[in-house]
C-alpha cells in the first residue's frame, strides 16, 4: 500500500494505523515525525559498525521503502536517498563535538540535531571532505565554550596536562593502567616515590558533586573539572571546599584549562587539529557581545522593524530568520527569508553605522 510513498500527513497515519504499536512505544511514532522533517539537501551523519563515520546529503524526502523481496529494502522501512555518502574512516577529519554526539550510550532510531553550530560543523566536514571551498566560518574558541567543543577523551587529556604542569617538580607521573578501572569517582590516577597519589574526575557537561570527596583523605590533591562551571562558581566551589577541611580539592577553572590548551609546551591544540574547524581566540573574544549600537538596530519603522532574543550564543532579529552568532562572529539567514533580502540590506547598513568596527559575513542556513 505505501511502496515508495513520501512521508506525509495521510501516509504517516496511515503507517501508524496499520502497523500494531505496542502500548507505551512511541519510539515509531517519534522516528517517522523526525523523518517528517527531513527536506532536500539536508545533512545526514551516520556511524557505521566498522567504526567510520559517513555523511551524507539528501536528495528527497524520506519514503517508505520496504519491499517483501529480497531488496536491499528487504529490512527498512522509512528512509531517505542520499546524493553520496563521503566517508570518514578516523575521527581526525571531524569536529570533536560530532564525535561526542556520536559517542553517546543510547541513540534513538533517528535524531535531529537542532543545535546551529554543530550543524554548521557537520556541513563544513562534508564540504572539506568533497573538497569544495568553503565559505562558513571557523567557530571562536573561547575559555565560555572551549569544554563543549572537545570530545570528552581530549578533555581529560587536557586536565591531565594542566595536572603534570602543576605538580612538575614532584615528578608525578601518569599510570594508563589506572585509567576506567573499576573507579567511577576517578578519571586515572598519577603516581611519585614517597607521596601519595594524585587523581582528578572530569565531566564534559554535566555537574560533579563535590561533596563526595570531602572525606578522601589518600590523596595528595583531587582535581576536578565541569565544563558547565563558568571562573565564579569555581571560585566558590573552593572556598566551599576549605570551609569543609577538604584541603586537598581543586577545582580547575575554565580560565585555568583554556590557558593550557592555548600555551602548553606540549602544543595540544596543534595535536588535536583544531584548526580545521575552529579558531581559538587569543584576544579573549569570550567577551564578544551586542554593543549598544545593536540595540539602536531595532529602531527601525514598523515595515522592518527588528525583534531580538539575547541568549548566550546568538542574538536572533526579524522573527528569528536573522541571527548574529556570537561563536562564529557572523549573520547567518535562514533559506526561506531570502525573499525579504531589502529588509535585511537596511538592517545591515543600519548595523554597520552604528558599529562600524564590526565585520559583517551574510551565510544562508
Amino acid at each position: 500500500m505505501l511502496e515508495y510513498a513520501d512521508c506525509d500527513e495521510d501516509n504517516y497515519k496511515g503507517y501508524l494505523g496499520a502497523y500494531k504499536i505496542a502500548k507505551g512505544n512511541t519510539s515509531p511514532k517519534k522516528a517517522l515525525e523526525d523523518y517528517k522533517r527531513i527536506n532536500q539537501g539536508d545533512y545526514v551523519v551516520m556511524l557505521a559498525r566498522n567504526a567510520h563515520y559517513y555523511i551524507g546529503k539528501v536528495k528527497k524526502k524520506a519514503q517508505y521503502l520496504h519491499k517483501d523481496d529480497e531488496s536491499e529494502y528487504k529490512h527498512l522501512s522509512w528512509g531517505c536517498h542520499v546524493e553520496k555518502w563521503l566517508e570518514f574512516k578516523t575521527q581526525d577529519n571531524l569536529p570533536y563535538e560530532l564525535i561526542g554526539r556520536m559517542s553517546q550510550q543510547q541513540h534513538q532510531t533517528i535524531q535531529r540535531i537542532d543545535r546551529y553550530r554543530l550543524k554548521f560543523l557537520i556541513i563544513e566536514a562534508y564540504i572539506k571532505r568533497e573538497k569544495s571551498k568553503s565559505d562558513i566560518p571557523k567557530l571562536i574558541l573561547t575559555k565560555n565554550n572551549f569544554a563543549r567543543s572537545l570530545h570528552y577523551k581530549q578533555l581529560e587529556d587536557l586536565v591531565s596536562l594542566y595536572i603534570v604542569e602543576e605538580n612538575k617538580e614532584q615528578n608525578y607521573l601518569l599510570m594508563p593502567s589506572s585509567c576506567k578501572i573499576n573507579e567511577q569517582k576517578y578519571e586515572f590516577f598519577f603516581k611519585s616515590p614517597n607521596r601519595k597519589a594524585i587523581t582528578c574526575q572530569v565531566k564534559n557537561q554535566e555537574e560533579i558533586k563535590i561533596e563526595e570527596y570531602y572525606n578522601e583523605n589518600d590523596f595528595e590533591k583531587i582535581y576536578i573539572f565541569s565544563g558547565i562551571w563558568d571562573n565564579e562558581q569555581v571560585k566558590e566551589l573552593n572556598k566551599k571546599a576549605r570551609k569543609n577541611r577538604a584541603n586537598n580539592i581543586q577545582i580547575i577553572s575554565p580560565d585555568e584549562l583554556f590557558d593550557i590548551l592555548q600555551n602548553s609546551k606540549y602544543n595540544y591544540k596543534e595535536y588535536l587539529n583544531l584548526n580545521s574547524y575552529y579558531k581559538i581566540d587569543e584576544n579573549k573574544a569570550e567577551d564578544l557581545h551586542l554593543t549598544n549600537g545593536f540595540i539602536k538596530c531595532k529602531k527601525f519603522n514598523s515595515k522592518c522593524h527588528m525583534r531580538y532574543k539575547e541568549d548566550n550564543d546568538y542574538i536572533t532579529f526579524y522573527n528569528n530568520c536573522l541571527f548574529y552568532s556570537k561563536e562564529f562572529n557572523s549573520f547567518f539567514l535562514y533559506d526561506h527569508f531570502a525573499n525579504d533580502l531589502k529588509i535585511i540590506k537596511e538592517i545591515f547598513d543600519k548595523i554597520k553605522e552604528t558599529n562600524p568596527e564590526i565585520n559583517i559575513k551574510e551565510e544562508k542556513l
